[in-house]
């Protein structure tokens, strides 16, 4: 992750700590208006962790092809060593 993917996760992190404490600060009111706050404060929590995760699982899913190019390069380069160490020299 580059620094501003980082900066925008610690972001959606500390407003999902608000909202935490938004919702603990309700928990306990029963009116009709502390409902709908809770409502609320629930559905942009689970939209911004949707959110988190859709974009963990992208970076996921691009680190997990980079990983397997990897492995497919050293492999191609085992390869190539092995080539190298069977042949036969030229005399010189």
């Amino acid at each position: 992750m580059n620094l501003e993917e980082i900066k925008e996760f610690l972001s959606f992190e500390g407003r999902l700590d608000i909202l935490r404490s938004t919702y603990r600060a309700t928990v306990s009111a029963t009116t009709a208006q502390a409902r709908a706050e809770q409502r609320s404060t629930l559905q942009e929590a689970l939209e911004l962790i949707a959110s988190l995760a859709d974009r963990l699982n992208m970076k996921l899913t691009r680190m997990e092809g980079f990983r397997s190019k990897l492995t497919d390069d050293a492999e191609r380069c085992r390869g190539l060593l092995a080539e190298l160490d069977d042949a036969p020299v030229p005399p010189s």
